[in-house]
Parts: C-alpha cells; structure tokens; sequence
C-alpha cells in the first residue's frame, strides 16, 4: 500500500503546486480551471481510496486537508491512542486499522 500511498501524494503535491503557481500568476485565488483540478484530485483521491480500503477516503482526506499531508502533525487514532500523523506509514497505519475495523 505504502507505493500507491507515495504515487497518490506525489500527485497531489504536484497539482497542488501547479495550481498555486497558476493562481500567482493570474492573481487569482478561485475560477473555474482551479476548481476543476481540486474536483479532480478529490475524484482522483476517492478512486485511490476505495482501491486501498480506505472508507470513504476518510482517511486520505483528512491527511491532504486538514493534516497538509501531515505538515500539521494532528493526531490521530482508535480507542484514544492517538499519534502525530507526519508521514505514510503512520497514514497506512491508520487506513490498515480502518479497514480491519470496518
């Protein structure tokens, strides 16, 4: 899992800093070629997610979006045990448990 979960945030990363760089440019924050890539990666996201075992992509969306893929450190868990996730083995973690939980 961990090679798809590398390939998956390669990807966004890379998009994501095309957008930014796109957005600089023409000084603009939201049009409708910015939103049609985001729209992108999420559908894009959710096919990576069904393919790992990944519920919903809960779990892949919490780690680009809220976590900034991991940049923020925010924790998380089951059962109270919560760690810092920072990187893809603690995301694999997580999605691994998920998946075996539900």
């Amino acid at each position: 899992m961990i090679e798809i979960l590398e390939k998956w945030k390669k990807h966004i990363d890379d998009t994501d800093l095309q957008i930014e760089r796109f957005r600089n440019f023409f000084s603009v924050v939201e049009c409708d070629l910015t939103d049609a890539f985001e729209k992108l990666q999420c559908e894009y996201t959710k096919q990576i997610a069904k393919e790992i075992g990944d519920t919903d992509a809960h779990w892949l969306l919490w780690f680009w979006l809220d976590n900034d893929m991991g940049k923020k450190e925010l924790e998380a868990g089951y059962d109270g045990n919560t760690n810092p996730v920072t990187g893809l083995n603690a995301l694999e973690e997580l999605i691994t448990e998920g998946a075996r939980r539900y």
